[in-house]
């Protein structure tokens, strides 16, 4: 069959996501096809959040080319990727891939394929509002705290508890006899600057002393554990008169 070699067909970029938060990106990759044969497959890529020059440059592993700066991809034309020698990115950055592709007949394409992907490796932090001072009593509600992250913002906040101080005797759902952290959704989770959220927590013993984990995953992937210590208290004070 008849092939016209004046028509240059799709590329595309698979990974990174356009619109992602990653904690690393050792590789590149894509798909390029043609009604004939792509013959060269090129990648740019900007670090949009510095000033020019600001693409980058193989030869050293570094964002301090003139854009476009063209370069050629690793792989096949079919499946390309490129990997780097070491990952060249910064956090709280974003960067701009772009490829493009031409066919046998040098017909160049004509869109550009592009993704976007922000940089971050610092993970979210929970905070604490109830209890403070170190002791909860049931006048005092749920447990409640903060969640704050950026720049990829924080995507599941979950909760742990022990009587063993953290090391065993953890709440499994139904008593505190688990070897590990069993980790609990929250009550409410609402989204601002601070997050925040409350968790309506199982019965408790007074007197004992708990130790309480949050677990935050941001939505670049980076996770992080805190721990936080109180006593339950239900014991109403007493006072003298002498």
């Amino acid at each position: 069959a008849y092939k016209n070699p004046r028509l240059l067909g799709d590329l595309g970029i698979s990974n990174p996501t356009d619109g992602s938060f990653r904690n690393s990106v050792p590789a590149f990759a894509g798909v390029s096809n043609d009604n004939v044969l792509v013959s060269t497959v090129q990648l740019s890529i900007q670090n949009a959040s510095i000033v020019a020059p600001n693409c980058y440059n193989p030869a050293i592993n570094a964002f301090n080319a003139v854009c476009p700066a063209w370069y050629g991809a690793q792989g096949t034309n079919a499946n390309w990727s490129f990997a780097f020698p070491v990952q060249p990115w910064t956090h709280n950055s974003q960067y701009v891939l772009r490829s493009s592709a031409t066919d046998v007949a040098t017909n160049v394409q004509t869109t550009m394929s592009s993704a976007a992907f922000v940089f971050d490796i610092r993970a979210a932090t929970a905070g604490l509002t109830v209890p403070l001072g170190g002791a909860l009593g049931p006048l005092m509600g749920n447990i409640t705290g903060t969640g704050l992250d950026a720049p990829a913002g924080v995507y599941s906040l979950q909760l742990a508890i022990s009587s063993g101080a953290g090391v065993s005797n953890w709440y499994n759902g139904a008593t505190f006899t688990g070897l590990g952290p069993t980790f609990l959704t929250t009550s409410a989770y609402v989204g601002g600057a601070p997050d925040t959220w409350a968790w309506a927590y199982p019965g408790l013993v007074d007197g004992q002393l708990y130790t309480l984990r949050a677990r935050t995953i941001d939505f670049a992937s980076n996770l992080r554990d805190q721990d936080f210590s109180f006593r339950f208290d239900t014991s109403s004070p007493t006072a003298s008169v002498w």
